[in-house]
């Protein structure tokens, strides 16, 4: 499945006539992969979880979220899942390292 995965990555979002900003414009629709589920660049995960996009690198330098196998280098692809679990891990992480017992969510916040 990998290697299926890496080649309809590499003809879809690499074709000469098709960059990948050609299908993945920041703040466009989520993009819909070979293997059905939806994956993010880093502006639209951003925008999706109302963080800012170096948020979404320093989830990625920070080990809490991986690229997509086979999206290219310097436009990386997220799956959406993953997405959501790195804001978890990100937010238990702070939590725990912060020494407050106390937990909100950003929802309580805004509400």
């Amino acid at each position: 499945m990998r290697s299926k995965l890496r080649i309809a990555w590499n003809t879809f979002a690499l074709s000469p006539t098709r960059r990948l900003g050609a299908f993945a414009r920041p703040g466009g629709d989520p993009i819909q992969g070979p293997d059905g589920e939806e994956y993010w660049t880093t502006k639209q995960a951003a925008e999706a979880m109302e963080v800012s996009p170096s948020t979404i690198s320093t989830w990625r330098t920070n080990g809490y979220l991986k690229p997509a196998d086979g999206s290219p280098p310097r436009r990386p692809l997220y799956r959406r899942a993953d997405v959501v679990k790195a804001e978890k891990a990100a937010y238990d992480a702070a939590v725990r390292t912060s020494g407050s017992a106390k937990r909100t969510s950003r929802a309580a916040l805004a509400g």
